[in-house]
């Protein structure tokens, strides 16, 4: 798939850019919260890897503001909990989505009516 270098996009009150580098890296991504960005490192990853990364990032993204609340602030561990939490959710919600890709179309239909 030819993934786009940047897209822009709003999340719970700012504007974030997801990149795609055409690189190989450790990580399969990264979400920079001071720079409102989502970084996926495509390079020898499969698709369905990039995708369900994408999907794991973005929970980082949704939890941005909620984790210190949620665990507790404390730097070391609550990165390690956040992680942790997000490790557990991105692989089922991607599996969730894979296999049901009706129920995507039906969300996304109802989503452009709200």
């Amino acid at each position: 798939m030819n993934y786009p270098k940047e897209l822009k996009f709003k999340a719970s009150g700012f504007d974030w850019k997801l990149k795609f580098i055409d690189i190989t890296h450790d990580n399969f991504g990264e979400t920079l919260m001071d720079k409102k960005e989502v970084v996926l490192f495509h390079r020898d990853h499969s698709h369905q890897e990039i995708t369900e990364t994408l999907i794991h990032e973005l929970f980082h993204v949704v939890m941005y503001d909620s984790a210190d609340a949620i665990f507790q602030f404390d730097t070391e561990s609550n990165m390690k909990k956040e992680e942790n939490a997000i490790r557990l959710l991105s692989p089922k919600l991607f599996a969730l989505m894979r296999e049901n890709p009706k129920l995507m179309k039906l969300i996304g239909e109802m989503l452009d009516e709200c």
